[in-house]
């Protein structure tokens, strides 16, 4: 009766999604125009589109006749040769790796080469007989070189900035022995594990504190590609299924960037990526081990990063919901679930409630005594086009993916991710909760789509999977259109691939694409300047430069072992702008070439822009700088003071 109810609630949810996507599309440009923001309603459409698009295929799928579940695991889209796609991918790999080695930075033919490894990878995939074992090595290998390739080719990649603060912090740790004082970062007195855990490494491995970072932490986290094949093939029991949800999973563009900026969150989430895979694994419930396990892999996440159990929290809790929806509790236990929020509540109350208070103080207060403020959005139309076509094609298969699921399936695990994967899409793709300054600054409703990449990618998989379906559909002999159909398909893999590999921050260091951003890494010269501000410029002077010198120097503040380790502290600003340098009195670090080639960023923290080397700039820089007694100077950055 359970299993007819839960089907029955499934089969509601899915005929009723279609039309759910349309009034919602119309609805949300309708709300958009009203409010006056024609511009959110435009840029909104990268969403729409795809939206209304599945919602019209469901509706033609629902009228097909399917066949079931089983007969369609023999459903075969092409009949590839596995050792000469292996043995191709192999010789494109090592080609990549030799223009990582030759190249100065990343050229666009990289990431076309890169795009293509994924396509042989897809191709093996729904080849006749598909090797697991060589498709998710190939998998992990692709990433790890995206990985790797980004973060030892420069001499220090920094990402969205917070990575030069993790290697002070954890300079700290290792000289010290002990974790941060409160009054150097509040935020990880509490929270050690990430800093211990490089710093030991460094001792392990006898090396520098960036080189351990680069070099260790991304090894658990392309682990993780086995983890979501895994889960998914227990839950679906479809080996073809688990093989595309991991692909779709490793090429994602959120996990290709977490990937090179493996700050705390991108570790609690390998954290949470085991603790799913436990919660659904076949295994005795009852063994003291697995819940001891479970309590661990609980607590390593809670101690790693302060809010990341919170977001894990929420969308537990959401899961068990829908679990209990389905009628079966067998998989996902709610005695776990109170464990893991009990741990998490416990801690923050008692052992780390100053951290607690500041947070309730700057955020929670906030967001009660502030009036709903839209961030803007200040790139073009056209521009949020091109770099959105990947979410654009996630979201059409995604919601494919869910309708086709829920309406064909019949075990509980799979419908329950299913439904899952509605509550996720908001999270993952761009909407008005991530346009509020409330929902998306201050509480962070952008970092859930790391979390909730694993819902998406399953059901990207099983959008694909009704592609097949209906390839299988096609008569054998009109072999022009099923020739057709399977290039279309190709492209729009290898597009999705390649969009998710060069776009939203992920190939910021390439020269040749015309949607370059500042470079997110800092040179040698770069690099020599800051070390010559570090051993020649007194302690507590205040130092002026770009947001990201700023971010660099940011960490390094005084606080009580600051004299007892030996290490220099100063006062870190930013530019306001390029009109009041004349106002910045101390030291100041100008980073001149990046200037002149893409522009550097100046304002305030949460207000920067940026400053392009036009000629209006450029004359005011020139002119108010020579007012200025310059100490320092190399090709890439001069110091004055």
């Amino acid at each position: 009766m359970k299993n007819l109810e839960s089907n029955k609630n499934a089969i509601i949810i899915a005929i009723l999604l279609p039309y759910l996507l349309i009034i919602g599309s119309v609805a949300s440009i309708v709300v958009t125009i009203y409010l006056n923001k024609l511009n959110f309603a435009i840029k909104g459409s990268v969403v729409v589109i795809p939206a209304v698009l599945s919602a019209l295929m469901l509706f033609q799928g629902y009228n097909m006749k399917i066949s079931s579940y089983n007969e369609r695991k023999k459903s075969i889209f092409l009949t590839c040769p596995q050792r000469r796609l292996i043995l191709l991918f192999f010789i494109l790999f090592l080609l990549s790796i030799l223009i990582l080695i030759l190249a100065p930075y990343r050229p666009w033919y990289y990431f076309v080469l890169v795009a293509i490894l994924y396509i042989i990878v897809f191709l093996q995939i729904l080849s006749k007989e598909p090797v697991s074992f060589m498709i998710l090595l190939e998998l992990i290998l692709i990433l790890i070189e995206l990985i790797y390739g980004t973060t030892f080719k420069y001499p220090l990649y920094f990402g969205a900035t917070d990575i030069p603060g993790h290697i002070f912090l954890t300079k700290v740790t290792y000289l010290s022995g002990h974790i941060v004082p409160p009054d150097l970062n509040l935020y990880y007195t509490y929270f050690p594990l990430y800093h211990i855990f490089i710093s030991q490494g460094a001792y392990i491995l006898g090396s520098d504190i960036k080189t351990s970072l680069f070099l260790i932490l991304p090894i658990p986290y392309v682990i993780t590609v086995l983890l979501i094949y895994f889960l998914f093939n227990g839950i679906s029991k479809n080996r073809r299924i688990s093989l595309l949800s991991s692909f779709f999973y490793s090429n994602s563009y959120i996990i290709t960037y977490y990937g090179t900026y493996l700050v705390t969150r991108a570790i609690a989430f390998v954290g949470f990526a085991i603790l799913l895979y436990l919660l659904y694994r076949e295994i005795s419930r009852k063994s003291y081990k697995y819940k001891l396990t479970i309590v661990f892999i609980s607590v390593f996440i809670l101690l790693i990063h302060n809010v990341s159990i919170i977001q894990i929290s929420v969308l537990l809790v959401v899961m068990l919901i829908i679990e209990f929806m389905f009628g079966k509790l067998v998989d996902l236990s709610w005695k776990l679930i109170v464990i893991i929020n009990t741990l998490f509540i416990g801690y923050w109350t008692f052992a780390s409630w100053s951290f607690t208070e500041y947070l309730i103080k700057s955020h929670v207060l906030t967001l009660f005594h502030t009036s709903p403020l839209m961030r803007h959005i200040s790139i073009s139309n056209s521009y949020f086009f091109l770099t959105h076509i990947d979410i654009s094609i996630a979201t059409f298969f995604t919601l494919v993916g869910i309708g086709y699921m829920l309406q064909t399936e019949k075990q509980e695990h799979v419908l329950a991710f299913g439904v899952m994967s509605i509550f996720a899409v908001p999270m993952y793709v761009p909407n008005p909760l991530q346009a509020l300054w409330q929902t998306g600054s201050l509480l962070r409703f952008d970092r859930f789509k790391l979390f909730v990449t694993p819902f998406i990618a399953f059901a990207i998989a099983w959008g694909f999977y009704v592609l097949n379906l209906h390839y299988s559909l096609i008569k054998e002999d009109n072999i022009l259109k099923r020739k057709i159909f399977a290039l279309l398909l190709v492209l729009v893999v290898m597009g999705y691939s390649f969009m998710s590999i060069t776009m939203h921050d992920n190939a910021n260091d390439c020269k040749d694409f015309p949607w370059k951003n500042p470079r997110t890494y800092f040179n040698k010269e770069e690099l020599y300047g800051f070390s010559y501000i570090i051993e020649n410029v007194p302690s507590n002077s205040t130092l002026y430069s770009d947001y990201y010198t700023y971010r660099f120097f940011e960490p390094m503040k005084r606080f009580s072992l600051s004299n007892f380790l030996g290490i220099p502290y100063y006062v870190s600003r930013i530019i306001p702008s390029i009109e009041d340098l004349p106002a910045c009195k101390g030291y100041l670090s100008f980073r001149k070439e990046e200037f002149f080639n893409e522009g550097l960023y100046f304002g305030k923290v949460y207000n920067i822009k940026l400053y392009k080397p036009n000629k209006i700039n450029v004359i005011k820089l020139v002119y108010l700088l020579q007012e200025k007694s310059r100490i320092y100077s190399n090709p890439s950055l001069d110091i004055y003071r």
